[in-house]
């Protein structure tokens, strides 16, 4: 370390010195700004070699396109209806998502509009529709309706928009809202996706892990599966960032052993080497023993759960202090399952989907259509979104070109 220390200290005073005789020699600052390019340009070339690079059209598909219907109408309906309640509120504008418009209402009246918000099916019935949701804001009271047609988000748009030309390796794609909405497993723990039957589970798990797998090399990441229906991962193994897919109860039990295991070698490694995560220690002079992000993957947990119901003390403990180490869960749930207060509190990130584990689950249309709770940025947000459509057919696509030119 004092010798690593010592060569930066001399580059630093290197580097001073050159921009000091820069500024009073032409020809040594044109020399000069001629050698950082060509610096510049080989690091861009590095940078090109270790990271996956796909061609532009491999995952780009037209989206279905939404048709709110009679936006004036339906503004003129929402009016009235808070009206008859003695709400007096203005309709300043009209988001339109994939599934839903949102209409923001400007709360005039000092009445507290307690009966409002607990009367959605009145609305329901007002409007003709199949799904009204009422949020209190402070100062607004907004109404999400479900559109007359229904769209789609398209997940290669999002990747192409701004997932490429992240310094974060774990950002992924999680769909729009009225805006791109993308998650950082860097920042979390690990997420918790749960939801019934069509609300779009097996996309939204596809969409996080060809994010990540679109933009990292086997050098970077390693994916594990652990989960006791082979074929809903099946597709995965032609990737050589897929480490296992554990599919008996015996090899999830083992995998998830050697994983903790491993995750304990990781932090007796930063110890000694006094890092305190993994960033640091992947930027320091022991980049030739780099640490590679590993990603476990637990579908249909409460499964997982018959078999031992150790497995979430462990994944508990992976929660708790395994961000450090660059150990992240993205675990999945189904409509009928559930998950202990203990393990609910641990996980920073949740997408909830029709009929997952959420009171107000039941709101959500469904294909797609939920709720993005974020604790791991500065507070806590809840965003309603929509999934991005990933179909099996793209996970082929991505799968294939990695195989053919892993090296």
């Amino acid at each position: 370390m004092e010798n690593l220390d010592k060569q930066k200290k001399e580059l630093d005073e290197t580097i001073d010195a050159a921009m000091i005789l820069a500024k009073y020699n032409n020809n040594f600052r044109h020399r000069l700004v001629r050698a950082l390019d060509k610096f510049d340009s080989e690091i861009k070339n590095i940078a090109t070699e270790t990271k996956v690079q796909y061609p532009a059209d491999l995952l780009i598909n037209e989206p279905i396109h939404s048709d709110p219907g009679n936006v004036r109408e339906i503004a003129n309906k929402i009016k009235t209806y808070f009206m008859d309640y003695g709400v007096d509120v203005d309709i300043e504008n009209c988001d339109v998502n994939a599934q839903i418009s949102r209409y923001s209402c400007f709360i005039h009246s000092a009445k507290e509009p307690v009966k409002v918000t607990k009367a959605e099916k009145d609305l329901l019935k007002l409007l003709k529709n199949n799904s009204v949701r009422i949020v209190k804001n402070p100062k607004t009271i907004d109404v999400e309706i479900s559109n007359k047609t229904l769209g789609t988000v398209d997940f290669g748009e999002l990747i192409s928009y701004k997932v490429t030309d992240l310094v974060d390796p774990l950002t992924y794609a999680v769909g729009k809202d009225m805006t791109n909405v993308y998650g950082s497993l860097t920042k979390a723990n690990g997420i918790i996706i749960s939801g019934g039957s069509a609300s779009g589970k097996q996309a939204t798990i596809r969409g996080i892990i060809d994010s990540i797998l679109f933009r990292n090399s086997r050098d970077d990441i390693e994916i594990d599966f652990l989960n006791l229906k082979y074929s809903n991962f099946e597709i995965y193994n032609k990737a050589p960032q897929v480490i296992m897919v554990a599919d008996t109860p015996e090899l999830v039990t083992k995998t998830l052993d050697n994983l903790i295991e491993r995750m304990d070698i990781c932090f007796d490694l930063l110890s000694k080497t006094k890092m305190r995560n993994i960033e640091e220690f992947n930027d320091s002079a022991y980049g030739d023993r780099k640490m590679r992000h590993t990603i476990i993957v637990i579908d249909e947990l409460a499964k997982l759960l018959e078999i031992d119901r150790k497995i979430e003390d462990k994944l508990i403990r992976i929660l708790q202090v395994g961000r450090a180490v660059g150990y992240h869960l993205i675990i999945c749930t189904g409509e009928n399952d559930s998950i202990s207060v203990k393990l609910n509190a641990n996980c920073m990130d949740k997408i909830i989907l029709k009929d997952g584990l959420d009171k107000e689950a039941d709101k959500l249309i469904g294909l797609g259509d939920a709720f993005y709770d974020s604790a791991s940025g500065k507070e806590h947000v809840r965003r309603r979104v929509q999934i991005a459509f990933h179909s099996q057919s793209d996970t082929q696509k991505i799968c294939e070109y990695l195989e053919a030119n892993s090296k």
